[in-house]
Parts: C-alpha cells; sequence; structure tokens
C-alpha cells in the first residue's frame, strides 16, 4: 500500500539532532524528554533557513524514545512556496504523478491555520511537516504525516509495538457462524471476487481458480503491510478519539470522538471517508465510507461508498457499495449492492451477493440455529423485500426467486424457493390435508398486481448509482428485470406447468392446490400452498414479462449498441447463443450484477435469441412489427401501474380524512409518470420508423 511504504520511508528519512538552541527554547517553551539526544528533527534540503524546524511550534510536551519532528509554521510564521516545501522531505508521501496525497497537496500552508505539536506526549513518533499534534494523552509508535491533524486523543499509536496487518489479510467469516465460507480480506479487495469466493464451490472450475488466486493474494497482501507502527496520513483528521490503536488512516478521512483499532480507514479526495462516534475493531473501510452516529464495525469490510449510521451493527460481514445499515444488526452475512436496512431488525448468516433487497423493521432474518449448532445460511435473492415482523427459519435458499415480497408478520419455514417476483403471504383459510404452517405462494404476483414496485426500484437504483462520483466506484445496473432473471422465470414456467393435474387437495371453492411434494424433485414452490388460479395468472404473468424484456433489450440497443440495419437482419437470421447464469467464466455475469460492455451486449444477443425461440413479434416480420408490439405492452405496463396505484389513493381517502390534500395527484406521482414517459417515448420512436420507411418506399 503506497501509504504505508511512505511512512516507511519517513521513518528511515534522514535526520539531525537538535542544535543547542533549539534544544534550550524547547525546554523554555515547558517541553521535557527522557533523552534530548532521542529528539531529532527532519533534515532540510531547502537552502533557506526559515524552512528548518522552528522549536516555537512546539510547547509544553514530553518525549519518550525516539521522536522526529519535522517543519511546522506557526500562526504568524513565514509561508513556503511549493518550490521550496518540496526540498523538506521529497521523497515522502508521495509527489508522483497524479498522486494526491503528493507533499504539494498535503502541506498547502493553509491561511493562518495553527501548526505544530502542543500539549501532547510523544514517544517513538514522526510528526511531519505541516501536522498538528494538539493535546493528546500519548502518541507513541507512530507516523504522523504532512498536514495530518491528532487532537484532543488520548491514545493514538501501537503502544506494545507488536506489528499488525491493519485488518489486511484476516478471514471474515460469512454464512454459518461455525465456519465454511470464510473469506480473506485486504484494503484491494473488491465485492464480486469475494463473492465468488464464498460460493467457489457451485461456480465453473475456471472461475473457482481465479477467486482462490485472488483470496491468496489478499492473505499475502496482509504479511506485506505488516508494521509495527500507526500511520496517520496527509489530511487525515483524528479529532477527540479516546482510542485509535494500530491503524492505518488514509488521507482525506476524518475520525471523530469514536475508538479504531487494527483497523484500515481509505479516503481520497473525491470520496473522503467518516467516522463520527462510533467503533471499528479489525475492518477494512475503503474510500467513501460512514461509520456514524454511535455504529459499531467489527471483524467486516466495507467496500467504496458503504455506510453503517444510527446504532448500525456490523459483524464479521462485507457490506457492498451502494448498502447501507442503519440501527439494526447484521452478522457474518455479505451484503451485495442497494440493500436498504434503516430499520431495528437483524439479518443473520447471508449470502446475498445481488443485494438491492430490503429489509423492514423488526424483521427477524437470523433463526440460523437448530438447537444443535449455528452452523445455517440464508441465501436471499436479488431484491427480496422482508416485511414488518417477518420470522425467517434457516436453511433458506431464495437466489432464484429475485425481487419476491415477504409479507409482514409471516414466518417461513427452511425451505428453497424458485418462482420470482413472488408474493409469501399467510394462508386466508385452513385446507384439510395441507399443514397449517404453511403459507401461500402468489409467484409472478409483483409482474401482474404490482408492477410499481419494479418500475420505481428501476428509478430509485438509477439515482443512487449516479449520485456516486463517475469511475470511482463499480458500476452496477440499475435494471430490475435482466437477462438472468428471464431465465429464471421460464424455468418456473415449466415448473408450474408440470404442476397442472398434479394437486392432491382442493380449497373451500374446488379449485385445486398445490404443494412443493407435489411432482417429483419439487416445484419450486417452497413450504407454500398455490392455487389453481395463482398458477395459470403466474404462467401469464411470466411470459408476458419474457415478451417484454425481449423486445425492450432490443429497442434499447438499436442506435447505442447496433443500428436498425443489423436489428433486421438479426430479426430475420438466427444468430448467437444464450448466456446463462451458470456460464459466469464467460465473464459477461456477475453474482453482484455488475454492468459492463460485454454484458450488454449479451444481453441483446439473449433478447434476440428469446424473439427466435418464442417467435416474438419481428421475428421474420421486421423492426417495425416489433416496437408496435412493445408500444401495445408498455402503455398496457404504463396502465398497470396507474391502476395499482390508484388502489391506494381509494384506500387512503376512505380511511384518512384529508388523504387527497397531503399526497401528490396520481397524474403527478414519480414512477406513474416515468411509465408513462417512457411509453411515449416508444410511441415517438415508433412514429419516427414509420416515417422513415414511408419515405424509403416512395423513393
Amino acid at each position: 500500500m503506497e501509504v504505508l511504504a511512505s511512512a516507511r520511508l519517513a521513518v528511515s528519512a534522514k535526520t539531525r539532532d537538535l542544535t543547542n538552541v533549539e534544544r534550550d527554547a524547547l525546554i523554555k517553551n515547558g517541553c521535557v524528554a527522557e533523552d534530548w539526544t532521542n529528539v531529532k528533527v527532519v533534515q532540510s534540503n531547502a537552502s533557506e533557513s526559515q524552512f528548518d524546524f522552528n522549536p516555537a511550534t512546539v510547547q509544553r510536551c514530553q518525549f519518550s524514545g525516539r521522536v522526529v519532528l519535522g517543519f511546522f509554521r506557526g500562526l504568524k510564521g513565514n509561508e513556503p512556496t511549493k518550490a521550496s516545501a518540496k526540498g523538506l522531505m521529497p521523497e515522502l508521501f508521495g509527489e508522483r504523478r497524479g498522486d494526491s496525497i503528493g507533499i504539494a497537496a498535503a502541506a498547502p500552508w493553509r491561511g493562518s491555520e495553527l501548526e505544530g505539536v502542543y500539549d501532547s506526549h510523544l514517544a517513538d513518533v514522526w510528526v511531519l511537516q505541516s501536522a498538528r499534534v494538539i493535546r493528546c494523552g500519548l502518541v507513541q509508535n507512530c507516523v504522523v504525516g504532512p498536514g495530518a491533524t491528532v487532537s484532543h486523543c488520548g491514545v493514538v499509536g501501537s503502544p506494545d509495538s507488536c506489528p499488525s496487518s491493519f485488518g489486511n489479510g484476516q478471514f471474515v467469516t460469512v454464512g454459518p457462524e461455525t465456519g465454511g465460507r470464510d473469506v480473506p480480506i485486504c484494503a484491494t479487495s473488491n465485492f464480486e471476487d469475494l463473492a465468488q469466493y464464498c460460493c467457489r464451490r457451485t461456480l465453473p472450475q475456471s472461475l473457482a481458480a481465479s477467486a482462490e488466486a485472488t483470496a491468496a493474494e489478499a492473505v499475502v497482501y496482509g504479511r506485506k503491510c505488516s508494521a509495527p507502527f500507526t500511520v496517520i496520513a496527509p489530511l487525515a483528521t483524528l479529532r477527540g478519539c479516546a482510542r485509535v490503536e494500530k491503524c492505518l488512516v488514509g488521507p482525506h478521512v476524518t475520525i471523530e470522538c469514536s475508538v479504531v483499532k487494527d483497523s484500515t480507514i481509505l479516503g481520497s479526495k473525491a470520496l473522503p471517508t467518516r467516522v463520527l462516534s462510533s467503533a471499528i475493531e479489525g475492518s477494512i473501510v475503503q474510500t467513501g465510507c460512514q461509520v456514524v452516529q454511535h455504529s459499531v464495525v467489527t471483524k467486516s469490510m466495507m467496500c467504496i461508498g458503504s455506510g453503517v449510521l444510527r446504532h448500525g451493527l456490523l459483524i464479521s460481514s462485507i457490506l457492498s457499495t451502494h448498502s447501507t445499515v442503519s440501527e439494526g444488526e447484521v452478522g457474518s452475512s455479505l451484503l451485495g449492492p442497494l440493500v436498504g436496512f434503516h430499520h431495528q431488525a437483524l439479518l443473520v448468516a447471508a449470502f446475498w451477493p445481488a443485494g438491492r433487497g430490503n429489509i423492514g423493521y423488526g424483521a427477524n432474518v437470523g433463526s440460523n440455529h437448530t438447537g444443535k449448532r449455528n452452523d445455517q445460511e440464508i441465501w436471499p435473492g436479488e431484491g427480496v423485500f422482508y416485511g414488518l415482523g417477518c420470522c425467517i427459519k434457516y436453511p433458506c435458499n431464495m437466489s432464484e426467486a429475485p425481487y419476491t415480497i415477504i409479507a409482514s408478520g409471516v414466518s417461513t419455514l427452511p425451505q428453497r424457493v424458485t418462482m420470482p417476483f413472488s408474493l409469501i403471504n399467510s394462508v386466508s383459510e385452513f385446507i384439510p390435508g395441507v399443514s397449517p404452517a404453511l403459507n401461500e405462494i402468489l409467484p409472478g404476483w409483483v409482474l401482474s398486481n404490482n408492477a410499481y414496485t419494479t418500475v420505481r426500484n428501476e428509478k430509485k437504483f438509477e439515482k443512487r448509482l449516479l449520485a456516486k462520483v463517475e469511475g470511482t466506484i463499480p458500476q452496477y445496473s440499475h435494471r430490475t428485470i435482466r437477462g438472468e432473471h428471464v431465465q429464471m422465470m421460464i424455468a418456473a414456467c415449466a415448473q408450474l406447468h408440470r404442476l397442472e393435474g398434479a394437486s392432491k387437495v382442493s380449497d373451500r371453492s374446488g379449485q385445486p392446490v398445490y404443494t412443493d411434494e407435489d411432482i417429483p424433485g419439487g416445484a419450486g414452490l417452497g413450504k407454500n400452498i398455490l392455487t389453481e388460479s395463482s398458477r395459470v395468472a403466474a404462467i401469464q404473468a411470466y411470459d408476458s414479462c419474457v415478451e417484454l424484456y425481449a423486445l425492450k433489450t432490443i429497442w434499447a440497443a438499436v442506435g447505442s449498441l447496433i443500428d436498425r440495419a443489423e436489428a433486421e437482419i438479426r430479426l430475420d437470421h438466427r444468430s448467437g447463443t444464450l448466456v446463462r447464469k451458470a456460464e459466469l467464466d464467460c465473464g459477461v455475469v456477475s453474482l453482484s450484477g455488475l454492468r459492463t460492455h460485454a454484458t450488454a451486449k449479451a444481453e441483446l444477443t439473449y433478447a434476440f435469441e428469446l424473439v427466435h425461440e418464442r417467435q416474438l413479434a419481428g421475428y421474420r416480420s421486421g423492426y417495425v412489427d416489433l416496437m408496435k408490439r412493445l408500444l401495445e405492452l408498455v402503455v398496457a405496463e404504463a396502465n398497470q401501474i396507474k391502476t395499482s396505484k390508484n388502489k391506494d389513493y381509494k384506500r387512503g381517502n376512505k380511511i384518512i380524512p384529508d388523504y387527497s390534500q397531503i399526497q401528490d395527484p396520481l397524474e403527478e406521482d414519480a414512477t406513474v409518470r416515468a411509465a408513462e414517459e417512457f411509453a411515449l417515448k416508444v410511441q415517438a420512436s415508433l412514429e419516427e420508423c414509420q416515417l422513415c420507411a414511408h419515405h424509403h418506399s416512395h423513393i
């Protein structure tokens, strides 16, 4: 790591003894030392003497062991030019091309800001130029970089001098708390690699080997970055901290009123990190993160741009970009991007690489103990919504049921569900021959009855992804319906067709009721019942969504990935192969839903394949026919979204007397407007194509 390498240079840099005048001035300033010969100053290469050590900037301090002091500017001191500043310690903390923590940036000689060392005890410390150490109880075995601030702190450094890797190279226990998915982390780890290592046994051999190699590199990284001292990088700020021990604190990191131990905290100018009134131990915190408001992070990794807020607990877990944990507790889990966890709730032993879901208030997603051992786990699907007060019993696998909703207060049994976009709710009636512990599943319900949610999620994800600094964080897809989800829908349809006629029981109205055991090998219903009407509705919802996905993907690609002429050719002649989730080794599908040019091309290839397989609109009839059908589908979707939201308005007006006065009108709802505007956009595109076709026919 660059910051650590620069710190190692600092401790071996050229120094000189204090002159008698400097020593006497320090004694006059109220300073004491065990041995004044161990107090050194940085050897200046600058020709101007006024840029050498200034004893007036060090007052009322106690020195133990070897202490090295740099140049500090007093309240009304001289302001060296950038050129002369380079002469002070040019080899330390950067000054490389493009280095954001170089000496020129780290020591900007700001206004009349106080620099130096005041009212502190220093033991085996290097305080470099333009830094500030003010009223600290003990700063020991520490390198304080140029421009850094350590103010009003208790203990800062590595008091016992034992080497630390600052949390790098350690193993985080994900999933079963008894072990089995332990993954090594380091400051350069990325979330996708960590996720692949956790489930490497289920991946193709080539990808598993790559994941294992990356994990081995993390362990080696930990050994290489071991050091017996704490590093406070340039432009880092520590204020009012009781203890900051055995840590590497990167540039543009602010830590206030917190306790941090055995950790790496990184920041950058574009993505600064804040730790306020919280505690971190044995963890890696990457750039752009927040740990604030009395939160606790222990033996965990926070990826770029993640956060733990408002008394949140993150214990032995990995938190991806754009995800936050507020008020609740996350333990032994791997959480993917865009997870909303804003209430008091529990999530334990979860392997959730795709993220994008939500944990409602009081949700207990953590029944990982069977009474024997705490060795069970859960695999939530992408976008799964855990409702208020639900209770999820382990083991549970919903990785093939993305964007499923677990209704409020529902208690689920251990199960595997493979029905995407479903609603799992309590049963509405007792059915003889069926266990009362089973719930009811409505496959595809989110698509057929709550499309508002899918469109709103897309807009919400897109907004959050665009809010971060472009190019500095992983680029995740904001789309809630992608090719891998469509493949799950097609597989679910096949199972639903197999169920027809296999029912052994009926409800009070006489319609068949299905369970997972009705067909050999299970139907993917989990510990739930399925009525005949819901089965038929699910097939229709899935088929309609597959068609909409294919046509929409092709339409969106024309003009960006391909031109219309190529679209016409590919609609007429079948080519390409399907890209399935199992083919992760081809590099176009990721566990966390990364967005790349390769994934966009793969989605397009799959969309054309669906048109040919299912003989959808445009199949050997042209792009205009495809757009006509697409317009029908998106208009129907916009109407369904409006109708769905209108139900809320009708219900609200019956219950709340001034409901219509405090809610935005239906026509102004952002999600309703987005759906209608998209339909108008498709319509305009169709009219333009028809006009062009008419023009060419008359030439």
